[in-house]
């Protein structure tokens, strides 16, 4: 998680939509964005977000996919 990236003009919704349909049993991507405080930010671009704002955005894609462990480094 140093730098993830994404398309620039991908929103934070069409992210976590994309990213939970790779999944047979997605978590639900609108409650990991409110609980990651990022369900304001549904229809920004990703290329609009915050440095803090896209890491966020990368820990909800990480546990949209409901995984029985998630190993977080240096999130400071």
């Amino acid at each position: 998680l140093q730098e993830s990236e994404l398309q620039p003009k991908i929103t934070v919704g069409e992210a976590l939509e994309l990213y939970s349909a790779f999944y047979p049993n997605p978590a639900d991507w609108r409650s990991q964005a409110e609980r990651l405080g990022l369900h304001t930010k549904l229809t920004t671009r990703f290329g609009q977000l915050s440095g803090g704002q896209k890491q966020r955005l990368s820990i909800a894609l990480a546990l949209v996919g409901n995984p029985r462990v998630v190993v977080l480094d240096e999130l400071t």
